[in-house]
């Protein structure tokens, strides 16, 4: 019998261990706490199981003084089995086998006791459950209250979310405008690009008409340089000429009493006329334009007037080189000579050496 109960002992701390081990696992996902859990069930299940046990002792003992009258209250004895082994099928599911036992607990009055023990026992065991039930509702119900604020922060956060949502809709609609007034836009520039196409082709062919054009000049001028040439040594015999006749009319002035410190006439007349400018430069001066006079002053004062040149180009819509072309247009018009050299793409443009000082005296007046 001592056996028996020491069994059941250790049975019950391991029922306890294992469902308190396992609902503490299941609540907290937690081992080690779940362990520690467990093993404190234990000793309260013992010390509940302990508790029984006195009180069962003193319920035996109570049950030896009044055995002679067992037979008279068998039959409460019965309804009172009868109760706990309904309790037993509603809790465990054991009434079956109460009832398949109850002859044998009938005929074995003296096992009452021990049966007794042990539905108290699991009675226990089931009360110990509803406790750890009923903190787990607790625990439940927490949940629930940090999920709803949980939930009303989601659902303020989505309200947030909803009218961003909608300020973005409206931007996208707004940017949709945008992009189909921007394509139109671009249609439209499509449209005007053809028309603006065929002006361009229209120029190209006008600025090789001008190249052409150009390069006959050039050729002309190539000529013209020739003739010059050939001008320029017959002025040279003219200056020998007239510095023979000086030297001759200074010879005969000599001898004339009191004029040996006069200024001649012709040497008056020389200077002034290289003092001042020449009917042909001053021809140049009134066809030439304000563009045309900012443009030959850039180039005399500048080291490097493509800046300037190209400014004064945008603004008449056309290039340098076609306005340094008309220049020299006006000067071999004017003065049979053209005053600005062209250059290239490293060379800047420059005015000619031999027509530099005359160019500068041009821009003075």
């Amino acid at each position: 019998m001592r056996s028996v109960k020491v069994s059941n002992r250790i049975l019950l701390g391991l029922i306890a261990f294992g469902v308190s081990f396992f609902l503490s696992l299941i609540t907290n996902r937690d081992f080690p706490k779940a362990l520690v859990t467990g093993l404190i069930t234990v000793p309260a299940t013992y010390a509940g199981a302990i508790v029984v046990q006195i009180k069962q002792r003193k319920q035996k003992f109570f049950l030896q003084n009044e055995i002679r009258a067992i037979s008279d209250e068998r039959q409460n004895l019965e309804d009172d089995l009868y109760y706990l082994e309904s309790s037993l099928n509603q809790l465990h599911g054991q009434i079956a086998e109460s009832y398949n036992r109850r002859e044998v607990i009938n005929r074995e009055v003296s096992t009452l006791g021990a049966y007794r023990y042990q539905l108290e026992e699991q009675g226990f065991i089931l009360q110990t459950q509803l406790e750890v039930l009923e903190r787990q509702k607790t625990e439940l119900n927490e949940s629930l209250l940090a999920a709803t604020a949980e939930k009303q922060k989601i659902e303020t956060s989505l309200n947030s979310l909803k009218t961003e949502l909608k300020k973005l809709q409206e931007q996208v609609t707004d940017n949709q405008n945008q992009k189909t007034i921007l394509e139109q836009e671009i249609t439209n520039l499509k449209k005007q690009k053809r028309p603006l196409q065929s002006e361009v082709d229209n120029l190209q062919a006008q600025i090789q008409t001008l190249e052409a054009q150009r390069t006959a000049l050039n050729q002309s001028l190539v000529s013209l340089k020739v003739e010059l040439g050939q001008l320029q040594g017959q002025v040279s015999s003219l200056k020998l000429e007239y510095k023979q006749l000086k030297s001759w009319n200074l010879n005969s002035q000599k001898a004339q009493k009191g004029q040996s410190q006069a200024i001649p006439f012709i040497e008056i007349q020389k200077k002034q006329s290289s003092e001042n400018l020449s009917a042909e430069w001053i021809a140049l001066k009134t066809k030439l334009t304000n563009d045309d006079i900012q443009i030959i002053k850039a180039i005399v004062e500048q080291k490097n007037p493509g800046t300037t040149l190209k400014k004064i180009a945008e603004t008449n819509i056309t290039m340098p080189q076609l306005l340094i072309d008309a220049i020299n247009e006006h000067a071999i018009n004017t003065i049979g000579d053209f005053i600005i050299e062209p250059g290239s793409a490293s060379i800047p443009p420059e005015i000619a050496e031999e027509h530099l000082t005359k160019v500068k005296k041009m821009l003075e007046t």
